[in-house]
């Protein structure tokens, strides 16, 4: 029969000593020697206890007991002594990390879509007056508004030189070349980035949902609210 000093004794190796016991006496491999394979695991148990702590308790100037369940006793009572399932819990992130860490995870989504959107080279229907009107342009937010703004630059130094109305080319979705005066950029220039403005927006509007996602007490579980989290449509909010 084991006690519970030396479950706690098997504790300090063994992740779940009253698993370990009740399958010593199950598995049939034991049978009529249950206790002594029992003790004898709680023996190398002791051991490793002993060899880990001994020299600690020494520096720590306390006298070390003769007997070895009163040394086990000891250790136990030391405010750092931790269980083999303490450290193993300690490995483990907690459930308000993994429901952070879903959170991020799931606002890192919200980031790429939107990266994704204002990039990807979806036509768009320009709808400002002049040569623009009712044309489709791919829109590429990163690369397109560093070279419109470079062309409109352009264009006011030769209008500032006395050009008149002064083109550049810029091609539509169907690979047709069209020749564009200062406005149509400046017009183009601000599609791309009311566009992007909306897609921040949208991003903002999702990301604080996904913060509003918090346990309640006595209503949800951590595990609930983390599904929730995971399971967030990042598509389903649309300004």
């Amino acid at each position: 029969m084991i006690t519970e000093l030396e479950k706690k004794i098997l504790g300090s190796e063994i992740l779940s000593p009253q698993d370990w016991i009740d399958n010593i006496e199950t598995c049939g491999l034991f049978v009529g020697r249950e206790d002594e394979v029992a003790r004898n695991r709680v023996e190398v148990c002791f051991l490793a206890l002993k060899k880990d702590w001994e020299d600690l308790l020494v520096e720590r100037n306390i006298v070390i007991p003769a007997s070895d369940y009163e040394f086990a006793e000891l250790v136990f009572a030391q405010p750092d002594y931790k269980s083999s399932a303490q450290k193993e819990a300690d490995l483990l992130p907690s459930d308000a990390e993994l429901l952070q860490n879903a959170k991020d995870k799931k606002m890192a989504e919200t980031k790429s879509l939107r990266k994704f959107n204002i990039n990807k080279p979806t036509p768009q229907t320009i709808t400002y007056e002049g040569n623009l009107l009712g044309k489709m342009f791919s829109v590429n937010f990163d690369k397109d508004v560093s070279a419109i703004t470079g062309i409109i630059n352009a264009l006011q130094i030769l209008i500032n030189a006395s050009y008149i109305n002064p083109t550049r080319g810029w091609t539509d979705v169907n690979n047709k070349r069209w020749e564009l005066d200062i406005e149509d950029f400046r017009s183009l220039l601000v599609h791309i980035l009311e566009r992007d403005d909306q897609e921040r927006k949208q991003e903002e509007l999702k990301n604080n949902l996904i913060i509003a996602i918090l346990p309640i007490e006595d209503e949800k579980t951590i595990q609930e609210t983390i599904a929730e989290v995971e399971a967030f449509n990042i598509n389903q909010i649309i300004i």
